[in-house]
């Protein structure tokens, strides 16, 4: 329920907002959220500064204080897609 069950049943995209101090403060991490958003079957993308272009990451841990972009796994390369041709 609550929002594992929307990603689960809805499976939106997603525009976060990582700051490992707020995160900290409320007793979350960076790994603890990029858990989170991997179980929920999602990939994450940083935006390019450069290009606005977003880029395929492994790992959050260099994502501090930047927002991420996270798609379903099923769906990413059709966004992805979609949007290049917008």
């Amino acid at each position: 329920t609550g929002a594992a069950g929307v990603l689960a049943r809805d499976r939106p995209s997603l525009i976060v907002q990582v700051f490992a101090r707020t995160l900290q403060s409320t007793g979350w991490s960076v790994a603890r959220l990029e858990q989170l958003i991997a179980q929920a079957g999602y990939v994450i993308f940083v935006i390019d500064d450069r290009t606005g272009e977003l880029r395929p990451v492994e790992s959050l841990s260099g994502a501090d204080e930047q927002n991420v972009v996270a798609l379903p796994v099923e769906r990413h390369r059709e966004i992805l897609s979609r949007a290049a041709h917008s």
